[in-house]
């Protein structure tokens, strides 16, 4: 006896119950959601883990907007794209949450200079760099607003803001993506070419001046 296979659910269905308030389609709706789950993971590589719930919350946006929904749209690319704006969000919070930690570390930083702890006179005693002068700051400021190409700029830039936390080239591309680029996300490889060749333009401009590099990595 061969196996029942189970029909794929009818989206034209599912999308007139969806216009009228249906619930039942719900269920159907997330037989649909598998391959947009696999295409959210491709779209969205450092959100693999997020993919259930990012689909998740994309069917709960149509839900509820749903009278706004086009029957004679096809159901399924419209979900992805809902699915897809979704993960964007999830990239912007994470890239929000970066750039408020840099500012708190920023901050506490600043507060250690103002109130030391009494340890740091033992780190006084040892050989320390000295600290960026005001000149090198305004002078790397200047050689970073000089960068012809926005987009090393900008790279270069996010990258100061994050301070010591890690930040991720390929949702700094996405982010890039829709600010510089039309939309196109901008590939994580990219993203590190292009703050290789920022910060090397930068230290020229900065040799040029006769400054020590060695106090760049303090700077930017």
């Amino acid at each position: 006896m061969n196996p029942t296979v189970e029909e794929p659910p009818d989206e034209v269905d599912i999308a007139l119950r969806l216009l009228e308030g249906d619930q039942s389609c719900l269920a159907d709706l997330i037989r649909l959601t598998a391959p947009i789950e696999e295409a959210i993971r491709g779209r969205f590589p450092s959100l693999a883990a997020d993919a259930e719930d990012i689909v998740a919350e994309a069917v709960r946006r149509l839900w509820k907007a749903r009278a706004n929904f086009d029957p004679d749209r096809p159901l399924r690319p419209y979900l992805y794209r809902i699915a897809e704006r979704v993960g964007l969000d999830y990239v912007e919070g994470r890239l929000r949450w970066l750039a408020m930690r840099a500012k708190e570390v920023a901050w506490e930083t600043e507060q250690l200079a103002v109130v030391p702890p009494p340890y740091c006179e033992e780190l006084a005693a040892e050989d320390v760099a000295p600290a960026p002068s005001k000149k090198l700051l305004r002078d790397v400021r200047e050689a970073v607003d000089g960068l012809k190409n926005p987009l090393h700029k900008a790279v270069l830039v996010a990258y100061a803001e994050a301070g010591d936390y890690v930040l991720d080239a390929g949702l700094l591309g996405q982010r890039l993506g829709e600010e510089h680029n039309g939309g196109v996300p901008i590939p994580a490889g990219t993203i590190r070419q292009y703050k290789h060749r920022a910060k090397s333009a930068v230290e020229a401009e900065l040799r040029r001046q006769g400054h020590n590099v060695d106090l760049l990595v303090r700077v930017i």
